[in-house]
């Protein structure tokens, strides 16, 4: 499937004219219409709906909203999923340096050019969105791109602890008051909200705060980044057949040079295939693995903290054996691990997982 589903009505559209009956009604059973999903990317996200991403610091989930707010934006399919084009607003929290070099790293790997005329448009501040007042400045902001551009097909709050006012993620009059503030920007312009989330701290497999959240939403991914490969999976869906799992690398990418000369580099998103199922692996593998894991995500959220890419995250070679030996595995063993090349690659005198 390829890039942009038209839309008949789209030069004409005007926020002013999107309006939604809410008076309470009844009506027969018979009655009721059957519609097939109408989606903004086709079978990952439906028009219109409340969406999230979640997943621990550094798992690429920023790296996968920022794919889908760019494609919608453009009309560039989406990984091989058509897309609807419209406006998209990209309500950022944090790191906004750091999402200035990845659209520009998105633009060069999929050879499609973010001007003027793309309407995709990035905050400057978070927004408090448990404050009804703050929710209404958003939608005055938004309503001036809107007369321009037609009302927005997506809006990315990225992430919910930076955009939630300060409050308790874990009170459920606070969640509710931010899921309101989402279905305010729904329900205003018919868009999807998708709302990018950290993952809980006990339960890595849900995401962080109060239920209230997931049980607002349409659907859930979780993106989870193990030996360099990042993976979405659907973890809800309320209606319709389960998307299958999707598999990403980063791919590093110069972008430009700064004042000082020096290189500025970034990364995007490519698919892959799953990982093979790995060999059954000993304890002192198990302990290597996870050793060389945790050394890259240390490093790779230092990365982040600094708006940097965290796919220039390297170990060196000597730097692991040390880390190895701390662990009391005996030195004969730590050469033996190092030269497994189903385990682990050695390039420059850095090494990685396989």
């Amino acid at each position: 499937m390829s890039g942009y589903i038209p839309d008949d009505d789209e030069a004409t559209l005007d926020c002013v004219n999107i309006t939604r009956d809410n008076s309470f009604k009844l009506i027969l059973a018979c009655e009721m219409v059957i519609k097939e999903p109408e989606y903004l990317i086709d079978d990952i996200l439906e028009t219109d709906s409340l969406g999230s991403l979640f997943g621990e610091p550094s798992a690429g989930k920023s790296f996968v909203a920022l794919s889908m707010a760019c494609s919608v934006a453009t009309g560039a399919a989406w990984f091989g999923h058509s897309v609807k084009k419209m406006p998209v607003i990209y309500i950022a929290g944090e790191g906004h340096n750091g999402l200035a070099r990845r659209r520009a790293a998105w633009q060069k790997g999929n050879d499609c050019n973010i001007d003027a005329d793309c309407p995709l448009y990035f905050s400057t501040v978070p927004a408090r969105m448990t404050d009804e007042e703050h929710v209404k400045s958003v939608i005055d902001s938004v309503n001036g791109i809107a007369e321009n551009h037609g009302p927005p097909g997506l809006i990315v709050i990225d992430t919910l602890a930076r955009n939630f006012g300060g409050e308790d993620e874990n009170s459920t009059q606070a969640m509710n008051e931010f899921v309101t503030g989402c279905d305010s920007l729904r329900s205003t312009y018919n868009a999807t909200v998708l709302v990018v989330h950290h993952s809980g701290h006990a339960d890595k497999g849900r995401g962080r705060g109060s239920s209230v959240f997931r049980g607002a939403l349409d659907i859930e991914y979780a993106i989870v980044q193990e030996m360099n490969v990042i993976r979405q999976s659907n973890t809800k869906l309320k209606d319709g057949a389960k998307p299958d799992d999707l598999f990403f690398r980063l791919n590093d990418c110069f972008v430009g040079c700064g004042e000082s000369g020096r290189p500025i580099t970034s990364a995007y998103l490519v698919k892959t295939d799953e990982p093979a199922h790995a060999m059954p692996l000993g304890e002192n593998q198990k302990t290597a693995v996870t050793l060389l894991a945790s050394m890259y995500k240390e490093r790779e959220e230092n990365l982040v903290a600094r708006e940097m890419s965290p796919s220039l995250a390297t170990v060196k070679v000597e730097e692991f054996k040390n880390e190895l030996k701390a662990v009391d595995i005996a030195r004969q063993r730590i050469s033996e691990l190092i030269r497994n090349d189903k385990l682990f690659q050695i390039v420059n005198g850095t090494i990685k997982c396989v």
